[in-house]
């Protein structure tokens, strides 16, 4: 049973959900032996493994830029650029920026909440579902522990994949996998704007577009949510979902308390 939740572990949110309510479909299945079932979600690992592959691929081909020019220039310092109607992030951010826009609801992201086992018997599971909160509310941390024992659940057979806790799953799942789009579209745009700001071939227009763009990000409910509590169990949980590069970002600038020293920034307030 670990072998086929670690097989479903090495794929997006989407994908691993789908996977493993497919295990647990086919785990009740009768004459199935275990054996059996590891290595037909193998197959089915190693072929989305592969269309994912395929999928990327095509995509560096669409997206690919020109070759670099040689003998370029230095780069001149950041900010350097006058006539800009916006203001550049300050060199010396923190890991984390404070959102912007209309604040989501004072509420979301902050409820810390235990989950103990669903009860077995599905005429028990609504009631168990009714009390819990909802999984916009969750912090963080309670949010990957539910996800954690309810993808355990759904797995182990303990629950059906297709009863009310499996409904509740994916629930919760869709709410992680916002968080997670949330961090890896953040880290994305914010590791890229060091380089627009310094390309002696970008002009200030483009870079007022791409302080905009960042500021966008930091407007969106996933981002506002997900920066209201600790950001450190979705980075450590096991199969974590966010990109490498996301990882990476997060581990070199320090994560752990990133949520309480919020960098302040607005690129239309000089």
């Amino acid at each position: 049973m670990k072998g086929l939740l670690s097989i479903a572990q090495r794929f997006t949110m989407k994908t691993r959900m789908a996977l493993v309510l497919g295990m647990a479909l086919s785990l009740s299945a009768p004459n199935a032996s275990a054996q059996s079932l590891k290595d037909r979600f193998k197959k089915v690992a190693v072929k989305v493994g592969k269309q994912a592959k395929e999928t990327v691929v095509q995509e560096v081909k669409t997206t690919a830029k020109p070759a670099a020019k040689t003998g370029k220039k230095p780069s001149a310092p950041r900010g350097a650029k006058s006539g800009g109607s916006t203001v550049n992030i300050p060199s010396n951010h923190g890991t984390l920026f404070a959102p912007l826009g209309t604040p989501v609801d004072a509420k979301k992201g902050r409820t810390a909440a235990s989950v103990s086992k669903p009860p077995k018997e599905e005429g028990k599971q609504p009631d168990w579902n009714d009390a819990r909160p909802s999984v916009d509310d969750l912090d963080n941390k309670s949010l990957v522990a539910e996800f954690e024992l309810l993808e355990n659940c759904v797995v182990s057979r303990y629950v059906s994949p297709s009863g009310p806790i499996a409904v509740r799953f994916g629930i919760v799942s869709d709410e992680l996998s916002a968080r997670v789009r949330a961090l890896d579209r953040y880290a994305e745009l914010l590791n890229d704007l060091p380089d627009t700001y310094d390309d002696e071939d970008v002009d200030q227009s483009m870079i007022d577009n791409a302080n905009r763009t960042f500021a966008s990000c930091l407007k969106s409910k996933g981002y506002q949510i997900v920066v209201r509590s600790s950001i450190a169990l979705i980075i450590e949980m096991k199969g974590c979902m966010l990109n490498a590069r996301t990882v990476d970002y997060f581990k070199k600038h320090g994560y752990a308390n990133a949520h309480k020293q919020l960098t302040q920034w607005d690129p239309d307030k000089k």
